[in-house]
């Protein structure tokens, strides 16, 4: 047996789930303290519009959209290695096309990060529209795809429903933030003449209500799709992580020291080791032994 522990896969969101709400706390209160937006209502996308916070703010959006990147491909893994194709015609169609719509969000967080609202807007729009747009759709896409792929037991109703709900709301919020925006710029009184006026929205700017629906819709739709991907955690952790191991193709090269592989592992993926699973009646078990 290696020495190297395998890793818990379940780390990868578990980080996101710590390092974002805090980062963003962080963030408010740096830019409330530079006087750079209004304390109680900005976008997500003010907490970096300006220096110095915007670099914090690129630096965390960077590393989520890699921690992300790899959140999506290990739930693509997941269903493509152990799930249940027998109930859902194009299974393997849906869950590609969810892990293309993936990594294109993980891509739209870094553009996010990296191009301010107020100086490169078009690419900080296409970001936030690959997140938050195509994060929805990921979501029904994988809400389908959960009534039948069946990883680590049949899932509960309860999760089911969950995931369902938090796509349903997402949805709604969505359009809530798309009309409360459209809304705050038709009734601007005035166009911004500097980049003050611009992150400090206030009443005598005009559409405030509109732009008070817009910011709590956008942070409250951010919340509800890191909701829905830490449903992801449970089923997670019912598999590890193999380390990539270095394959010698010179026959000359031998390595410093023995490693011994796991044979028993799952034969189509030699990354992830799960619990050890079986067949029963169509639907997939698995066993309190871990592999």
């Amino acid at each position: 047996m290696s020495d190297v522990e395998d890793l818990d896969i379940r780390t990868i969101p578990i980080i996101l789930y710590i390092m974002l709400p805090i980062s963003f706390v962080v963030l408010w209160l740096w830019g409330v303290a530079e006087d750079h937006f209004e304390a109680f209502s900005p976008y997500i996308s003010d907490l970096g519009a300006r220096a110095p916070e915007s670099c914090l703010f690129s630096q965390v959006l960077n590393i989520a959209a890699v921690l992300f990147a790899l959140t999506f491909y290990f739930r693509y893994l997941l269903l493509r290695d152990f799930g249940d194709r027998s109930g859902l015609r194009r299974y393997d169609q849906y869950i590609t096309a969810n892990l293309v719509l993936g990594m294109l969000g993980a891509l739209g967080i870094s553009f996010v990060g990296n191009y301010q609202s107020i100086f490169i807007t078009p690419l900080h729009m296409l970001g936030a529209c690959l997140v938050l747009g195509l994060g929805i759709v990921y979501m029904w896409i994988d809400v389908h795809v959960s009534r039948y792929a069946h990883i680590a037991a049949p899932l509960s109703r309860r999760c089911l429903i969950g995931r369902t709900l938090l796509a349903t709301f997402s949805t709604i919020t969505l359009l809530f933030m798309i009309a409360g925006n459209q809304m705050g710029q038709h009734h601007l009184t005035h166009q911004p003449r500097d980049l003050y006026e611009r992150l400090h929205w206030t009443r005598e700017s005009g559409g405030y209500k509109g732009h008070i629906v817009g910011a709590v819709s956008e942070w409250l739709l951010l919340i509800l799709e890191l909701s829905y991907f830490g449903t992801f955690i449970s089923e997670f952790g019912h598999f590890r992580m193999r380390y990539p191991m270095l394959l010698a193709v010179n026959p000359n090269i031998t390595p410093v020291k023995n490693i011994e592989r796991i044979e028993d592992m799952d034969e189509r993926h030699p990354m992830l080791a799960g619990h050890k699973k079986q067949w029963d009646g169509g639907k997939l078990k698995y066993s309190d032994e871990i592999l």
